[in-house]
């Protein structure tokens, strides 16, 4: 949130963070595009034909109303907010803490999380934590109303300022009651809210969850001057639409031994729309442990890390062994005991799977089906597939990996349309949670003659009320589109796979620039496994690293 701004899963803010770039300045850092609304739906089927306009269906084909009056397109109702990984990674920095002799913040270091001109850096993670459409009750938490909208009658012993009610010091009084009564208009008598009252900040009054209107309530009653100079304000709470035809306040005044006056105040009437409801995102983010998270990445990138003054030190392997000491690499050949070594195979695998455990939405297992590959599985035997082992070595990934779809106008097919969207639904094509699923994120603008067509309203049966254009949107992708050579395009596929925007394959993979150089070394027929025992001098016990070489002979 900024600055008390709640991010609301409402057609409104589903089309702006879809659309535009939404910077966010927290505790003055400035943070570029740290949640936004990616193309991808939950349930609906997207495509794009020019020639047709059916009612309520997924064409993206925008038909002005005034030439056509069927709304269609996608749903707002269909879309989720996805947050950068970046961003979690600094909840996590922000959370935890680390003991290296003193506690201190954790801070992972530069040199992979936070450059933010690499690729990690528009990494996603979709906000999905249960299927289908966001929901109150079960994924996000209730919408909260504070009232602040009052008409007041007197203002002898009280007042209301900015929403707030303020008792006056101003009058000498032997005792003072405050007293609440909220109304619910008639049609809502059954659906569930509650109320907190607060003064000056803390909570004085808790209703628990209720039905109907309530009686008077007393919410304070006293002969001292507890209550003077306090500001009091109510916060309701419910999972559902409701109307409130009234809420009132009563200061009841006792100024003498036989003499009472009172302040009293009301509102108008208080509609809260459960459809419209704040989506914390605390409680949308897949459920996945921290430390899961986290060796998930670092599995991913085949990263290393380790304690370096103050800051946790997170590099890629790759980088970790191109940095050597100063003196390396170390000519040991005169300090090893010839009597003792051992030698075997490098690795006593036969295979190496990289592979990730969400393979489970259509178009992932469709591409399963068709090829007889898993989506983005390497399965790597060395350069000649020399058989060192019979065991297989696999590493899985607890992310969903999505495949997406650039879409074609079904009755234009080329060139292809500037759209891509992703389809969380399963082989059946019904709803689908599975893994966390994450992937890059670029914004498009589409051309002067290509809008996406927007469902802005639906009915309570979820048929489309009316749509509009929308010029730009934000793809996912498994390919950083933010780089425009497609030949340098990160890709989070470990294999080398057709690129679902450029539609040929790219070798940019995981596994070829961030693992292969040192799992191609290790399967190499030529290379052993080598024990040796040898006695180094001071010189070189204090200085050599983990990155460095050591010369035998």
């Amino acid at each position: 949130k900024q600055n008390g701004d709640k991010l609301m899963f409402s057609p409104d803010d589903i089309k702006d963070y879809l659309t535009t770039i939404q910077n966010k300045t927290v505790d003055g850092v400035s943070y570029i595009a740290p949640v936004q609304v990616p193309l991808i739906t939950h349930t609906q089927r997207l495509y794009y034909d020019s020639n047709e306009s059916i009612e309520d269906k997924g064409n993206l084909h925008y038909d002005h109303p005034n030439g056509n009056p069927f709304d269609h397109g996608v749903k707002w109702n269909e879309l989720k907010y996805a947050i950068r990984l970046n961003i979690i990674i600094k909840a996590i920095e922000k959370k935890y803490t680390i003991s290296n002799g003193y506690s201190k913040n954790l801070v992972f270091s530069n040199d992979f999380f936070h450059r933010y001109s690499d690729n990690f850096n528009n990494l996603y993670m979709w906000l999905h934590r249960a299927k289908g459409v966001v929901t109150t009750g079960e994924q996000v938490e209730t919408i909260t109303y504070t009232v602040n909208d009052w008409t007041d009658s007197t203002q002898t012993y009280s007042s209301i300022q900015n929403g707030n009610l303020i008792m006056y010091p101003s009058r000498t009084v032997h005792y003072r009651q405050l007293k609440l009564t909220i109304n619910v208009d008639s049609g809502y008598s059954s659906v569930p809210y509650s109320f907190i009252v607060f003064r000056d900040g803390k909570n004085v009054y808790e209703s628990g969850v209720i039905t109907g209107s309530t009686g008077q309530i007393e919410i304070e009653a006293t002969s001292s001057d507890s209550i003077l100079n306090k500001n009091y304000y109510i916060q309701i709470s419910t999972t559902e639409t409701i109307e409130f035809s009234s809420i009132n306040w009563l200061v009841r005044n006792r100024i003498s031994a036989f003499q009472f006056d009172e302040d009293s105040y009301t509102t108008g009437i208080i509609n809260i729309q459960g459809e419209y409801i704040e989506f914390n995102i605390t409680q949308q983010i897949p459920e996945m442990k921290v430390l899961d998270f986290l060796t998930s990445l670092f599995k991913m990138f085949n990263l290393i890390t380790y304690v370096e003054g103050s800051e946790m030190i997170v590099n890629t392997l790759n980088n970790f062994y191109d940095n050597p000491s100063s003196d390396s690499p170390y000519d040991i050949t005169e300090y090893v005991d010839v009597n003792k070594s051992q030698t075997n195979v490098a690795l006593p695998f036969r295979e190496v799977k990289y592979a990730y455990k969400g393979l489970g939405t259509f178009l992932a297992k469709q591409h399963q089906q068709l090829f007889n590959k898993e989506w983005g599985t390497e399965e790597y035997t060395g350069e000649d597939n020399a058989i060192l082992s019979k065991d297989i070595f696999k590493i899985e990934i607890p992310f969903e990996h999505m495949k997406f779809e650039r879409l074609l106008n079904i009755s234009n097919p080329n060139p292809p349309t500037g759209i891509q969207w992703g389809f969380c639904v399963d082989d059946n094509q019904q709803s689908y949670i599975g893994q966390p699923l994450i992937f890059f994120m670029d914004r498009k603008t589409l051309s002067t003659d290509g809008k996406i067509s927007f469902v802005n309203e639906v009915n309570g049966n979820n048929e489309a009320l009316d749509h509009e254009p929308i010029s730009s949107y934000y793809a996912p992708a498994n390919s950083d589109l933010d780089i425009d050579l497609f030949g340098v395009k990160q890709s989070i596929n470990f294999s080398k796979e057709n690129d679902e925007w450029e539609l040929v394959a790219t070798n940019e993979t995981l596994f070829n620039n961030y693992h292969k150089n040192y799992i191609s070394s290790v399967f190499s027929p030529k290379n052993r496994l080598t024990k040796i025992t040898a006695y180094l001098p001071l010189n070189i016990l204090y200085k050599y690293t983990l990155a460095d070489r050591f010369i035998v002979s």
